[in-house]
């Protein structure tokens, strides 16, 4: 009996699931700006096609918090620039991306679904520092990053 009564609404589940917001690492990087002092920079991205705020009263509502990126650097390492934790807020999805004339239109922000974030750690070269970005509607990204 629960077969028949779950299947009705099975494919409007796995929708729900296929549209949800996704977060995804988009890019990772490494640079030297002095000896031993490196800048990590981290772009994640929503490839979901709802935002990750899903809808404008979660955040009246204050039901959804914002996108957090944490850096966690090892013994002998310092992080000399950024902090440890930082929000960077929401994230479009794909279902606000327009097509490619709304760019004429002068209101068009291509790279709404992204975010980057940057910190500056001093520590030797080969050193591993672990990053992770959080959401609570969109997923987990983690990293290990060597230094190098």
């Amino acid at each position: 009996m629960l077969e028949a009564e779950i299947a009705p609404h099975a494919d409007m589940m796995i929708h729900h699931l296929l549209i949800s917001p996704l977060l995804r690492q988009r890019s990772v990087e490494v640079s030297a700006v002095g000896p031993g002092v490196w800048k990590v920079r981290v772009v994640v991205e929503n490839a979901g096609w709802l935002p990750t705020k899903v809808t404008e009263k979660a955040v009246e509502r204050k039901a959804v918090r914002p996108i957090e990126a944490e850096i966690v650097v090892p013994d002998g390492a310092v992080l000399v620039g950024g902090d440890r934790r930082i929000e960077l807020g929401q994230l479009s999805g794909r279902s606000s991306k327009t097509t490619p004339m709304d760019a004429f239109s002068g209101t068009l922000d291509p790279t709404s679904d992204r975010a980057k974030v940057e910190w500056v750690v001093r520590a030797a070269e080969g050193t591993t520092v672990s990053v992770t970005v959080r959401h609570d509607r969109g997923g987990v990204v983690r990293a290990d990053i060597v230094l190098a």
